[in-house]
Order: C-alpha cells, then structure tokens, then sequence
C-alpha cells in the first residue's frame, strides 16, 4: 500500500495531481530555466521569463497548499534568476526593480479588490499564461538556433 493522499486530492479529477508530481515537475520547470540563464542570450531569458508565468498562472489553480507554494517558489526562483541576469548587464537599475516588484507584491497582497475587478483580474492572468504558453514553442525553437540555421540555408 502506497503513501497516503490528502483529503482534497482525487484521481478522478482531471485537475487534480499529487502534490509529489507537482513538485517534481515544478524542481524541473525552475532548474531548466536556471540551467537556460547560464547563458543568457535574448531567447533563453524570454523562455524562462514565460516559464515563469506558467508557473505563477498554473498556481491558481491547485487546491492544496503544498502545490501552490511549490510553484510560487519555482516562479520566484527563475525570476531571481532573471534579477541576476539583468545585474550583470544593467547594473544597478536591477536592485531598484527588484524592490519595486517586491513592495508591488506585498501591496498586492493587502489590498483587495472588489469582486468584478478579480474576475477581471483572473481573465487577464488566464490570457497571460495562454500567451506564455504559446510563446513557449517559438522560444525554444529559437534557443536551439533553428531560427539562425534557416536564415542561413534560404
């Protein structure tokens, strides 16, 4: 007999997964995208910039905690690591923007909008994650430099 599941985890439910394959898929979608900033070029940081959206807007949608701080914290962790990138090139316009995120965050987290503007809200971040998600395939496309070798061949 296997671990137990929680009480709000249900194989039936086509949203639903244990929280251990989330997190496993989550390690994998932040240490891809670190991996993808060891060298930074325009393609690489613009993919984990979109994987960073996925991970954030699909974190709306767990019912356990456990799942949701495991996303948060993988988004997070490839946003510092954009921070970093953008410190190495830009100098010191990366700290000032990082602590703008950072009050524009907790600020978030206090004020609470009235019902209309949060299902405003939600169809705005479900739009932007279908946009990351479909820049994915183009992104990766040019992180292997298919984009490049065509411009030479033709």
């Amino acid at each position: 007999m296997g671990p137990a599941r929680p009480a709000s985890w249900s194989p039936r439910s086509p949203t639903s997964t244990p929280p251990a394959a989330t997190s496993r898929a989550t390690a994998a979608g932040s240490g891809g995208s670190q991996t993808l900033l060891t060298a930074p070029t325009r393609w690489t940081v613009l993919l984990a910039a979109a994987c960073a959206v996925v991970l954030a807007g699909r974190a709306r949608i767990y019912p356990l905690v456990a799942e949701v701080v495991a996303l948060l914290a993988a988004a997070a962790w490839i946003l510092l690591g954009l921070l970093s990138v953008w410190q190495d090139h830009a100098g010191t316009a990366a700290p000032l923007a990082a602590l703008a995120l950072l009050v524009t965050t907790l600020v978030a987290l206090v004020v609470e909008p009235v019902e209309h503007v949060r299902a405003r809200l939600r169809r705005l971040a479900d739009r932007l994650e279908t946009v990351a998600v479909v820049a994915a395939v183009p992104l990766a496309i040019g992180v292997f430099g298919i984009y490049g070798r065509l411009l030479d061949t033709f």
